[in-house]
C-alpha cells in the first residue's frame, strides 16, 4: 500500500539522508508491507 500527502515543512524542515534538511512544499510518500514501512520525502512536483 502506498499513501502520499502534500505538506509544508516549516523552519526546522525535514532531515533527509541524501541532502540534509529540506523545507517548503514537500510530498511525503509512505509504503508498507507487513511490518515494514518506507517513508520518502521530496519537493512537491519534483
Amino acid at each position: 500500500m502506498r499513501r502520499e500527502s502534500d505538506v509544508e515543512a516549516g523552519l526546522d524542515g525535514v532531515m533527509t539522508d541524501e541532502v540534509g534538511v529540506i523545507t517548503g512544499d514537500l510530498t511525503v510518500a509512505t509504503e508498507g508491507e507487513g511490518n515494514q514501512a518506507t517513508i520518502r520525502v521530496q519537493y512537491t512536483g519534483a
